[in-house]
C-alpha cells in the first residue's frame, strides 16, 4: 500500500487498479460511521431528524473533529474517490 492506496496489477488485461479500501473503512470507522459488514448506512441521522439554526458557538472539540472529517473526505475524493465530490 503507498499512502493508504492499494495498487493491483493485472498483466493479462494490461490494466492498473489503485483503491483505498482500507484507508475508506478506517475514516468511516474513526468517525464513528462504521458499517458493519453488508450492512448499509445512508445516514448517520435518524430518519424524520429536523435540522434547525445553532446559535451557539462551536466547542475547540467540534471544530478539530469537522477539520479531520473534511480532511480525510478531501483525501479521498482527491486521490481515488471523485464521484464523491
Amino acid at each position: 500500500a503507498v499512502l493508504g492506496m492499494g495498487i493491483t496489477r493485472d498483466w493479462e488485461k494490461k490494466t492498473i487498479t489503485i483503491s483505498q479500501g482500507g484507508f475508506a473503512r478506517k475514516f468511516l470507522k474513526d468517525f464513528g460511521f462504521a458499517v458493519e459488514s453488508g450492512r448499509r448506512v445512508d445516514s448517520p441521522l435518524p430518519s424524520g431528524c429536523k435540522l434547525g439554526k445553532y446559535d451557539g458557538e462551536a466547542s475547540t472539540e467540534s471544530i478539530e473533529w469537522f477539520r479531520r472529517f473534511a480532511g480525510c473526505l478531501q483525501w479521498l475524493c482527491i486521490s481515488t474517490r471523485p464521484d464523491l465530490s
